[in-house]
């Protein structure tokens, strides 16, 4: 059948307004089509050096925490004279990933080598400084128990005090360990003679986790301060 005229002219009618619009912006869309070739090729670019970077730290700790176990083994002396290159190497970890796992790791690793030194003080500082930069963190509030462990061990047990708090105030809900230093608050607190404190905070203990093997030892308290006549029955 012959196309007629009037169909030939409809035909041209539909097309040419189309043919006139991309003659038109044929610049602009050829533009913003770079554009969005740019942003996904830039993305994928930052996607890859993002995930190298990570893997780049997950190398690096994993080699210290090898030259950690490597460190452990040897004598006092050798750990000694050989404690500044592991401590550089951690340094440096710290240094280039600051609050990533990478980083956080790092110090803790660096702490556990300065309390294996029993250089105390100073791995209480760098357990908390791991802490600081594990902010929120399930590792921030392991690195807060092992700083407030060698605080005691450093024979200050109000600095001990101060980190078991801050397990119980912000991990409370979520940290194994909570009750644990639930209970070590009530334990420094009667050993430093603040025994209305103590039976308080040994009485939180038995409410606030009531399934925790530390409740029994909580209560076992209670009941010596009552029997000792330290504390009202």
């Amino acid at each position: 059948m012959k196309e007629t005229g009037s169909t030939r002219q409809q035909q041209s009618g539909d097309v040419h307004p189309l043919i006139r619009f991309l003659t038109r912006f044929r610049t602009p869309m050829i533009v913003i089509g770079v554009a969005v070739v740019v942003m996904v090729v830039g993305l994928l670019i930052a996607l890859s050096i993002q995930g190298t970077r990570e893997e780049r730290a997950l190398i690096a700790v994993e080699g210290l925490e090898d030259d950690l176990v490597s460190w452990v083994g040897l004598g006092s002396e050798e750990q000694t004279a050989q404690f500044e290159l592991l401590e550089e190497t951690a340094t440096s970890i710290i240094e280039q990933y600051g609050s990533s796992y990478a980083g956080v790791r790092a110090g803790l690793l660096l702490a556990q080598a300065l309390a294996e030194l029993e250089r105390w003080g100073e791995a209480s500082v760098q357990y908390e400084e791991a802490a600081v930069r594990a902010g929120e963190s399930y590792l921030a509030g392991v690195a807060l128990m092992d700083a407030a462990t060698t605080a005691e061990n450093d024979g200050n047990p109000e600095r001990a005090l101060g980190f078991y708090r801050q397990v119980v105030d912000r991990f409370g809900d979520s940290s194994p360990e909570a009750p644990r230093a639930a209970f070590a608050v009530a334990r420094i607190l009667e050993v430093t003679d603040q025994i209305t404190a103590a039976a308080d905070a040994y009485r939180a203990v038995i409410e606030d986790y009531p399934t925790s093997s530390w409740t029994n030892l909580a209560r076992n308290r209670i009941i010596s301060l009552t029997v000792e006549g330290r504390i009202g029955g």
